[in-house]
């Protein structure tokens, strides 16, 4: 690997271990690292062994018992910089990639001292010292995404754990693709290690119901960066559309409004919705969250969706605990041509909250 400090050096060997559970599926790798943190090489060294997953995401790091990481003047980490260390290392998408070591090298201007002032013998010693970025300035712009007093350190092992390693660990992992590790990666829900997974099957064109099924169950707990890489991989497995439907409708109850937002609005925008489908999503909003319901609600209105077949699963709607999902079927229901069974609950649900509708 290209030393991030030095980059004109030759490239370095480092020893890569890669640890393995019982079945002989890829649980992470872990690199012993010795490095510069500033190019002048007069800071001390940074001197870690650094951890990643499977998937290739920074993990955590170690040092060793008697050589912590340091700030200015040689003072050691302190707990919560190990902490904010790690939450900055974790972040994969850190303003850091956008900045070289020499932008964080940069010195700020001088402040004119006054005239026949002498600089102490004390301050110039200091200069040559061991320090790190933070003993200069570091920009503005950055002093968010490092440790403070830190900034050339944080910087040095963020780029080791986010950058050149990652694709050479990731391949390392898919030479352990087998079935049964995707099958156990897929199941596991840890998106990040999902992510990965999802983007070598595309890339592979590798479509299996179990896949299909997992990847559904999974589907919840996408974060707003990952649900479309989840719907694309069901959208491109699955044998139509009808069955791309019913495999994230099921997943409507669990999801948060973000991700059920973007399904309700795929389904609203079909051109050609199955009744079918459309029965499948009315039962399910009596288990779904206030704004899957009023989306759902809002669209079947808009395009006049609305008959008799839906009729029951949407009145059921009155009965949920969630007063305000009651209310708004209430509502819905109320500009609606209903039969008399639902038109005497509608009038029981007015007469009992009379005073809240």
């Amino acid at each position: 690997m290209a030393d991030p400090v030095h980059t004109k050096d030759p490239v370095r060997q480092h020893e890569l271990l890669a640890h393995y559970d019982d079945h002989g599926h890829p649980t992470g790798y872990s690199m012993d690292l010795i490095n510069s943190v500033c190019l002048d090489n007069k800071c001390k060294l940074v001197e870690v062994t650094m951890y990643w997953d499977d998937a290739g995401n920074y993990s955590h790091l170690t040092y060793p018992e008697k050589k912590p990481l340091t700030k200015v003047e040689h003072e050691p980490f302190t707990e919560e910089d190990y902490l904010r260390l790690d939450t900055i290392l974790k972040d994969k998408a850190s303003i850091l990639q956008k900045h070289s070591l020499a932008y964080l090298a940069k010195e700020p201007d001088k402040p004119k001292g006054k005239k026949g002032t002498k600089k102490p013998s004390s301050a110039q010693d200091s200069s040559d010292d061991d320090v790190d970025g933070e003993s200069i300035a570091t920009p503005a712009s950055v002093k968010d995404a490092v440790v403070k007093d830190a900034a050339w350190t944080t910087w040095v092992l963020w780029t080791y754990a986010n950058t050149e390693i990652v694709p050479i660990l990731q391949a390392e992992t898919e030479l352990h693709c087998t079935p049964a590790y995707i099958q156990k990666t897929l199941d596991s829900g840890d998106w990040q290690k999902v992510e990965f997974i999802l983007n070598y099957l595309l890339r592979k064109k590798i479509y299996t119901q179990a896949y299909v099924d997992a990847t559904a169950n999974a589907l919840a707990g996408a974060g707003i960066d990952q649900i479309d890489l989840g719907l694309t991989y069901l959208k491109t497995a699955t044998q139509n559309k009808n069955d791309y439907y019913q495999k994230t409708i099921q997943t409507l109850p669990e999801m948060g409004n973000y991700n059920a937002a973007i399904i309700i609005d795929e389904i609203s925008n079909e051109d050609d919705l199955d009744d079918e489908i459309l029965l499948l999503l009315s039962k399910k909003l009596s288990k779904c969250s206030y704004y899957t319901v009023h989306l759902t609600l809002q669209f079947i209105e808009n395009k006049n969706l609305f008959s008799d077949k839906h009729e029951l699963n949407l009145s059921a709607l009155l009965d949920v605990k969630d007063f305000f999902i009651a209310r708004r079927a209430y509502r819905f229901l109320q500009e609606q041509d209903l039969s008399p069974k639902t038109k005497h609950k509608l009038a029981e649900f007015a007469k009992k909250y009379e005073d809240r509708i």
